[in-house]
């Protein structure tokens, strides 16, 4: 097996309080593979892609463990060593594109500025990469939009620019962060075809933190289930949400809804005790083989 292109190992993340908001948590994402992290709100899903960005304010949160990334390990690093990563070797998919994108300044200028930093090219090299970027991710006459600014897009466009400025460098590895939240089922499924197409080409290591079970069917290979910072559930996405093992597994996937729920049905969240049972690893070649 190669060498995962992302590796976390044991990575703790707890406020300066002391209260643990990921425990012990451990990964690999290889190049070319989507792994999901799957949850509800609050189970360190989010948490974990701003650590792995180095995105957590320090006063705040105290990191540790291991996050490796081709090699590099970024858990120490000081903001100036993060800067060299952020949008060249990792990219990033923010949840909210309204809020990823800076108000004041026009798409083209954003889009513009990412490449200078990282790559040593003129300001006309990086316009036209831009509107080459905006052209890919299917917005239509890019070179009129490059003037314009976000809330000038709808929300699905929004997400396109987001998608653009995060694989303009080529990063290795992809974070997104439920990038398809708040948008029609229509705008969904574009969304993730397009990021799925630009990474295959790419041959990124993509991250995908997501609590819509249908996206991760759709989008993933394998697939991780967490709850208050913990993994429960890890293994092949086919296997995981087809023969869940773990109990609280089973418990997420009767809350989700389907077409044959009766309307007047309540779902009910699934029951926090389920996590205090054992974790089920079905990479374990004991389980793999029973």
């Amino acid at each position: 097996m190669s060498q995962p292109f992302l590796e976390v190992t044991n990575l703790t993340i707890k406020t300066q309080a002391g209260k643990v908001l990921v425990d012990d948590l451990s990964f690999g994402v290889e190049k070319g593979e989507t792994l999901a992290i799957i949850g509800e709100s609050g189970s360190g899903k989010s948490l974990t892609c701003l650590a792995i960005m180095g995105l957590l304010d320090p006063f705040i949160m105290k990191v540790s463990g291991s996050i490796r990334v081709d090699g590099t390990e970024l858990v120490g690093l000081r903001e100036a060593g993060y800067r060299r990563h952020r949008g060249s070797s990792i990219g990033m998919v923010f949840q909210d594109p309204l809020t990823a994108l800076h108000p004041f300044f026009t798409v083209g200028a954003q889009l513009v500025e990412g490449l200078r930093v990282h790559r040593r090219i003129s300001k006309t090299e990086a316009r036209d990469l831009s509107v080459e970027l905006l052209e890919r991710v299917g917005i239509e006459n890019p070179a009129q939009r490059m003037k314009q600014y976000p809330h000038q897009f709808s929300g699905g466009m929004r997400q396109r620019v987001v998608i653009a400025m995060a694989v303009a460098n080529r990063p290795g590895l992809l974070l997104a962060d439920e990038p398809t939240t708040a948008l029609d089922v229509s705008v969904q499924a574009q969304v993730l075809t397009l990021l799925r197409s630009l990474t295959d080409e790419l041959g990124s290591a993509v991250l995908h933190v997501t609590h819509d079970l249908g996206v991760t069917r759709e989008s993933a290979d394998t697939v991780l289930v967490m709850h208050s910072g913990r993994v429960l559930e890890r293994g092949r996405v086919s296997k995981v949400l087809h023969t869940p093992r773990h109990p609280y597994t089973q418990a997420l996937l009767d809350s989700y809804p389907t077409l044959t729920t009766p309307p007047e049905s309540t779902l009910k969240p699934a029951d926090a005790a389920l996590a205090d049972l054992p974790p089920v690893d079905w990479r374990d070649p004991k389980e793999e083989s029973a």
